[in-house]
Parts: structure tokens; C-alpha cells; sequence
């Protein structure tokens, strides 16, 4: 937990500096010479980064010159000094897209979220960070996912209905590859407001995207859009009940951090928060899925 916090003051600290060292740039495609939207934006020297503005833009700090820059739907750029350069060109990926064999789909599960936790209700996500839920199922099945929601607790920052501020936030969708996490998956990028007691809800019927023993990770990433960082939040509930269908285990991650072994357990930060009274309690994002088979 020290060690998620040190992450957040130096993010702070990061972006405290950046007005009045500023200069921006844009992230286009190579080919269509648009501006891509949500384009990660890293900085290695600082282990910090952040996403670039729906235009394309963002502001470059002065005094650091290499960056990385990574799209779900493009080539990576790493370690690249831009300060000479005024836009930034990305290359779409090109993928070859394998056959497959899918069966009528004629049974169909819908698994509404379980109770919420009275306790400890929700947790806030704030920052470039995401709560992801490994979820591996329980029965001899291979389910495909068709819908995912995730129900929001944002009314539990009453201060924030008269301020005109908005959530970014994404489901993204992983599965372990080594030591790493491989996104195989991620949603546009959903808008709401401070005080709107929501879902954020992706229908990924087409993706064909498969439940099984191995297991998937399913996250909530909040999206922070450079420098407007301070008041950035998102609370999804969660719950203490386990499903019978899959079994669950919720994790805090940051946005731009792939290592399995770098995911920090919610439990623990429950206790860390809340001492001996949450221990050994198994909160878990309270997911609401729709499956068939």
C-alpha cells in the first residue's frame, strides 16, 4: 500500500509542475493523419504517465523529452524524444484474424450482481489506477461472455453533484501470459457525470470472448485526461458474497503497469485502512455478467 501511495504523490507532484512547463502535441494515425483519443502517454525516466485529450493533444513537459506511447489498436512507441516534433505518428496494428469454430449458442446465463458488501460498500478508484477481478469458473463449462456491467456508487460524493465534472472511465479485459497481463480486450471509453448512480455496461457478444478454468481478469480503469487529475474518481460497488459460478479475486492495478506480480490485493488495502475490524473478509468488484454456451 506505501508503495501505491509513493506512486500517488510523485503523480501529483508530476503534474503540480506541469502548467507552467508545458508544451503540446499531438497523436495521430500514420495512415488517416487523424487524431487518435486515449492514447497512454508514459514517461520512463518518472514512472509516471497519463492519457492525451479526445482532440489528440497533450502537454509535453519541457524538461522531459522521451516518452512512450501505447494504444490498444496501435504499435507501441517507446522511449521516443519528441521535442523536436510536433506530432507524434502512430501505426495501426495489423492483425490476422484466426478461424473459429463457434456452436449455436442456446443457453443463456444472467448473473445479477450479488449483495453489496454493508460494510464496505465501495471503493474509490482515483488516479491512473483500475480495480481488475481475476474470475476463473467454477463448472466443467466454457462460457462466452456476452455483456459485462459494473454497478457505480458515485453518490457517495455528495460534494461533488454541483460541480460540473466527469468520469472517463473503460472495461478492459486480460489474461495472464507468463508474468504479464495481455489485454485481449477494451471498451470505448464511457462518460458520466460526478453524481449519476450508474453501470457501466460493454456488449461483447462479437468478441467471443471465453470463461473457462484458466480464467480472465476484468477491469475498471479510470481514465485521467492530463493535467485535470485532482478530482478524478470513480467508486464501484462491491460485494463480500461468492458466486457459484466463478470464482473471484479483486485487485488495485496501475493504468499503466502490466506485472502480475505488481497487482495489489483490495483486501489488503481494506485492512490496511480499517485495521483488524475487514480482516479476513473477501471483497470482490461486483460484477453482473451475461454468459451462453
Amino acid at each position: 500500500m506505501r508503495r501505491f501511495l509513493k506512486y500517488i504523490i510523485n503523480l501529483i507532484l508530476f503534474f503540480c509542475v506541469f502548467q507552467g512547463n508545458a508544451q503540446q502535441k499531438v497523436i495521430c494515425d500514420s495512415i488517416t493523419k487523424n487524431p487518435i483519443s486515449y492514447v497512454a502517454v508514459t514517461c520512463p525516466e518518472q514512472n509516471i504517465g497519463f492519457y492525451n485529450f479526445e482532440n489528440g493533444y497533450f502537454q509535453m513537459n519541457k524538461s522531459i523529452t522521451t516518452y512512450s506511447f501505447e494504444h490498444f489498436s496501435y504499435k507501441p512507441k517507446v522511449n521516443l524524444t519528441i521535442h523536436n516534433l510536433d506530432t507524434i505518428f502512430l501505426s495501426p496494428k495489423t492483425t490476422t484474424i484466426e478461424e473459429v469454430f463457434v456452436s449455436k449458442r442456446d443457453k443463456f446465463i444472467s448473473l445479477k450482481s450479488l449483495k453489496y458488501d454493508n460494510y464496505f460498500k465501495s471503493f474509490p478508484v482515483t488516479y491512473t489506477s483500475e480495480l481488475v477481478t481475476f474470475i476463473q469458473n467454477k463448472k466443467n463449462l466454457s462460457y462466452f461472455i456476452d455483456k459485462i456491467s459494473i454497478p457505480l456508487n458515485n453518490s457517495k460524493f455528495p460534494n461533488m453533484e454541483k460541480i460540473n465534472l466527469k468520469n472517463y472511465c473503460r472495461i478492459n479485459i486480460y489474461k495472464k501470459n507468463n508474468l504479464i497481463l495481455e489485454k485481449i480486450y477494451e471498451s470505448d471509453v464511457k462518460i458520466f457525470n460526478y453524481s449519476q448512480k450508474d453501470k457501466v455496461s460493454i456488449d461483447i457478444k462479437e468478441e467471443n470472448i471465453v470463461l473457462d478454468e484458466k480464467g480472465i481478469f476484468i477491469g475498471l480503469e479510470l481514465i485521467v485526461l492530463n493535467p485535470e487529475i485532482e478530482k478524478s474518481r470513480i467508486s464501484p460497488f462491491l460485494t463480500s458474497m461468492e458466486s457459484l459460478n466463478y470464482f473471484a479475486k479483486t485487485y488495485i492495478k496501475k493504468s499503466f503497469e502490466k506485472k502480475i506480480a505488481d497487482l495489489y490485493e483490495i483486501n489488503k488495502a481494506t485492512e490496511y485502512a480499517l485495521g483488524n475490524k475487514h480482516k479476513n473478509k473477501n471483497l470482490n468488484l461486483a460484477l453482473e455478467l451475461e454468459l451462453s454456451y
